[in-house]
């Protein structure tokens, strides 16, 4: 309903990480929400690229018992297995830009909150996205910088820049 209208050359989808144990939904249960979301995309847009970004655990989500490591890893195997096993989705995991070398959140690049990123945290998810994500030709050069260590909060498209706010 929200994308059609925008006949999308390139879908990017990051949901499924907040719906575990939400009305009891288990690891499984939001895959399987989440292939269905995908299958739909792909049959209103079969020439689309699809990208599912899979769930990056937060230091939160562990601390505070909303997820279990073990559904959490549930949810991305199961949606990993998925993606590998179709040629219209591609599986795109940012957890080792995220994550210690254990899989464990970086709490540094977390707010307080230990939920949403700090600025550190989304110009190095951004970047990784856009070394993986390949995007059409008419949407032009795409780069991303920060304030923090050799990137700026900004990236370039149809020759102009556009500001994101990473507060």
């Amino acid at each position: 309903k929200l994308v059609k209208p925008f006949d999308p050359s390139c879908v990017l989808i990051f949901v499924g990480g907040n719906d575990i144990n939400v009305n009891g939904a288990r690891g499984i249960d939001t895959a399987h929400r989440v292939q269905e979301l995908i299958e739909r995309i792909h049959a209103d847009f079969p020439a689309a690229s699809i990208y599912y970004i899979y769930s990056l655990p937060t230091p939160n989500s562990y601390a505070n018992g909303k997820f279990t490591k073990e559904e959490f890893s549930i949810l991305v195997n199961t949606l990993k297995a998925y993606c590998d096993s179709k040629d219209y989705v591609v599986g795109v995991d940012v957890a080792p830009a995220l994550t210690d070398e254990n899989g464990n959140p970086i709490d540094s690049l977390f707010r307080d909150d230990k939920i949403h990123m700090t600025l550190e945290g989304y110009a190095l998810w951004t970047n990784y996205l856009l070394g993986v994500i390949e995007f059409s030709e008419n949407l032009g050069k795409w780069f991303i910088e920060s304030e923090v260590e050799g990137f700026e909060s900004h990236y370039e498209t149809f020759n102009s820049v556009v500001e994101i706010d990473f507060s």
